[in-house]
């Protein structure tokens, strides 16, 4: 029994995760689709009108850095400030689910949520 809660308790492996497009549906601000290459990440929500990209820096292989966010369109409070700094934590894959632990560098508040992977 102990060797099945280990064998759970292992890392994922999170290099299927790195590169993709995703979809995150979040009942606050609808559907927003998620373009990660290996050095950015583009956000867009077309129900907020909103679109931004950040640097993404990768900490090891299942943690990254979100950070010198650049706001495309949208709302200039969505801008943040030029210091804010997002960790995301991927913490299970399961198929095309993946999903990630958010936390920031200005806020106490961690927020868990599931992408799903667009295969095209």
């Amino acid at each position: 029994m102990l060797y099945c809660e280990l064998l759970h308790a292992q890392t994922p492996n999170c290099s299927t995760a790195k590169i993709g497009r995703y979809e995150l549906d979040s009942p606050k601000s609808s559907k927003t689709i998620i373009i990660r290459t290996k050095l950015t990440q583009t956000e867009i929500n077309d129900a907020l009108n909103y679109e931004a990209t950040y640097q993404v820096i990768w900490l090891d292989s299942c943690k990254y850095q979100l950070k010198n966010k650049r706001l495309i369109k949208g709302d200039p409070i969505l801008a943040g400030q030029p210091s804010d700094i997002y960790i995301v934590e991927i913490l299970k894959i399961e198929g095309s689910k993946i999903q990630i632990k958010t936390s920031s560098n200005f806020s106490n508040k961690t927020i868990e949520r599931t992408l799903t992977k667009i295969v095209q």
